[in-house]
C-alpha cells in the first residue's frame, strides 16, 4: 500500500447542540392516568450572554482557534455544545502589543487574555449551524474533483490508498473528506500539483471531516 500525505489534516471537530424539552404537568390532577407524570429533568442552563471576549473566555469548553488582523480578532470555541465564533474589532495599536508576546512563554495564557478580553463582541455566528449536510454531500458522488475545485473547494491533505484516493478539501469554514476513484500519479515526484490530479477523477463519496483551517481567520467571518 502506497501512502503520500501532503499538509496536515484539519483537526476540528464540530458538535451539535442537542436539548429536550419536557411537558409541564398538569397539577389540577395528578391522579388521573390522562395526565402525565410530573417531569423531574433538570432545566437547561440559560445560554450564555457575550458581551466581551471576556465572557467567550469564560464561557468556552473547548478553543478552537483564534485569528487576528490588525483590525479584527476571531474566536472559534465550543460552548455548551454548539460550535461558536466571536467577532470583535481590534482597537489600534493592540496588534502590535498581541504580535510583540512571546508565545513561548508559560504567561502567554494570561498575557494574550489580558489584552483581549475587554473586546466588545460584534457578531456571534452558530457555525454548527452552517454543517453541510449528508444528503447534500451525497451529491457530491460522480462529479469529478475539477467540479469540486471549480466550485472553490481546495484541497488541504490526500492519502493514495491503492486504487482511491482519500482528500480533504475545504471552502469556507468548513472541510470534507473526499474519496475519488483514481490514484493520484506522481505524487512523489517535485512539481506534483494534487489539484491537477484530481481533476479528472470521479468522486467516490463526501463526509463531513469537521471545520477547515480558515474557520478562525477574521476574512471568514467579515
Amino acid at each position: 500500500m502506497k501512502t503520500v500525505k501532503m499538509i496536515a489534516s484539519v483537526l476540528a471537530a464540530a458538535m451539535l447542540l442537542s436539548a429536550a424539552a419536557c411537558a409541564k404537568p398538569d397539577h389540577n390532577d395528578t391522579t388521573s392516568p390522562a395526565n402525565p407524570a410530573q417531569s423531574t429533568a433538570p432545566a437547561l442552563p440559560a445560554a450564555p450572554v457575550f458581551n466581551t471576549v471576556g465572557d467567550v473566555f469564560d464561557a468556552m469548553e473547548e478553543d478552537m482557534g483564534c485569528g487576528y488582523t490588525d483590525k479584527t480578532f476571531t474566536q472559534v470555541f465550543l460552548s455548551q455544545g454548539t460550535v461558536l465564533r466571536a467577532t470583535a474589532a481590534l482597537p489600534e495599536g493592540l496588534f502590535g502589543q498581541i504580535t510583540a508576546l512571546d508565545m513561548n512563554a508559560d504567561a502567554y495564557d494570561e498575557a494574550f487574555r489580558t489584552l483581549t478580553q475587554g473586546l466588545k463582541v460584534e457578531k456571534i455566528e452558530d457555525l454548527s449551524a452552517g454543517i453541510p449536510k449528508q444528503e447534500t454531500l451525497d451529491g457530491f458522488a460522480g462529479k469529478t474533483g475539477q467540479d469540486l475545485l471549480s466550485d472553490g473547494w481546495q484541497i488541504d491533505s490526500f492519502t493514495v490508498r491503492g486504487k482511491e484516493t482519500s482528500v480533504i478539501m475545504y471552502r469556507g469554514d468548513y472541510a470534507i473528506a473526499v474519496v475519488l476513484n483514481g490514484a493520484f500519479k506522481g505524487a512523489n515526484k517535485g512539481g506534483f500539483n494534487a489539484a491537477e490530479a484530481a481533476g479528472p477523477l470521479t468522486v467516490k463519496s463526501a463526509a463531513y471531516h469537521g471545520l477547515s483551517k480558515n474557520a478562525a481567520l477574521p476574512d471568514a467571518a467579515e
